[in-house]
């Protein structure tokens, strides 16, 4: 018996915005099967799966998650695992069918997010799950593009992810009718703080051109690099090779694609992900180093990004480095990308 396979591993509440509106974002990761691929560089979530997690677990899992849910009210849902959602085999179609039904009558919810590699989704799966929301609820695909480099992608990142799959899942997404979010990992190892920033924002821009095109809504979820253990990142970080980008690039990343798109607000197509595995510092998933300033300005500007996830309002992004111009963090970090 295992107790703890009843609960999910994190619900964290976190802010965000749809289409212009700040709104509540609940982010609830269950405890899964272990992923079929299994072979990305850095990915934690491995830890939190289970091969003898069994559909009742599961739903438990799910009936803890509604009831927090229901205190909470929040617009906007992401669950998320240690695997893939339309992988039949990690999860069947009869329970995803059940977890969607389930939410399809919380009168608060508008978005709801899942993730899944692309060779998993198909049109009929995807519209399945849209459909088991209900009218009120649109759902979200999200894919783990994590970078338009291909090198980065599938060398150091392994995601074996082919670059076809990007316009095939956007165009999968617009036969079912669901929204697309694409994982967009800002410095991965083994990238410079520089290379770091130009790839995030390239990739960012390519991601919502793609969907533009395409006519489907698409969203862009910013994820600086963390530190599992056993990763090459944090292999590399514990002998002084590599350190997760700093404050000051994630602000550059959304204040550079901001400007390339010509917007003063991104009205909900950029998020960034400030989960405990990333940017938090209390070590809830594992003891891994923030991604940060190391100067007293951290709380400030790690707080603009909570309130830009909100907002959206990338002016008071600007008007921070304003602020913060005499600072020596941003002053060696400004050397550090030149």
């Amino acid at each position: 018996m295992k107790p703890y396979l009843d609960k999910p591993f994190l619900i964290e509440r976190t802010p965000a915005n749809i289409a212009g509106q700040p709104v509540d974002r609940v982010m609830a990761v269950y405890w899964l099967r272990p992923c079929t691929y299994n072979k990305c560089a850095g990915c934690s979530l491995s830890d939190h799966s289970d091969s003898h997690v069994s559909d009742a677990n599961i739903l438990n899992q799910h009936k803890v998650v509604i009831d927090s849910l229901n205190e909470q009210r929040p617009a906007r849902f992401d669950l998320f695992g240690p695997g893939n959602f339309f992988n039949d085999d990690e999860l069947s179609p009869n329970l995803r069918t059940k977890l969607m039904a389930q939410l399809s009558s919380l009168d608060y919810l508008k978005l709801v997010v899942v993730e899944s590699r692309p060779e998993d989704i198909t049109s009929d799966k995807l519209r399945e799950y849209n459909n088991s929301l209900g009218p009120k609820i649109q759902g979200v695909y999200c894919m783990g593009w994590e970078s338009s480099n291909d090198v980065t992608r599938n060398n150091h990142l392994n995601k074996n992810v082919p670059r076809v799959a990007l316009e095939d899942c956007i165009r999968t997404c617009k036969d079912a009718g669901v929204d697309f979010m694409a994982n967009v990992r800002i410095k991965p190892y083994p990238l410079s703080e520089k290379e770091g920033i130009e790839q995030a924002v390239a990739t960012a821009l390519d991601v919502l051109k793609k969907g533009e095109d395409e006519d489907v809504t698409t969203y862009v979820a910013f994820q600086p690099e963390y530190l599992p253990d056993n990763s090459p990142a944090n292999s590399a970080f514990n002998i002084g090779e590599y350190r997760p980008p700093s404050l000051w690039s994630i602000v550059e990343v959304i204040v550079r694609t901001a400007d390339e798109l010509g917007v003063s607000n991104t009205n909900g197509k950029l998020f960034v992900g400030m989960s405990a595995e990333e940017l938090a510092d209390d070590g809830r998933i594992s003891s891994i180093p923030s991604s940060c300033n190391f100067r007293d300005c951290d709380e400030k500007v790690r707080a603009a990004i909570y309130e830009f996830n909100k907002t959206q309002d990338v002016l008071k992004l600007k008007q921070l480095c304003d602020k913060f111009i005499k600072h020596s963090c941003l002053s060696e970090w400004r050397d550090e990308i030149k």
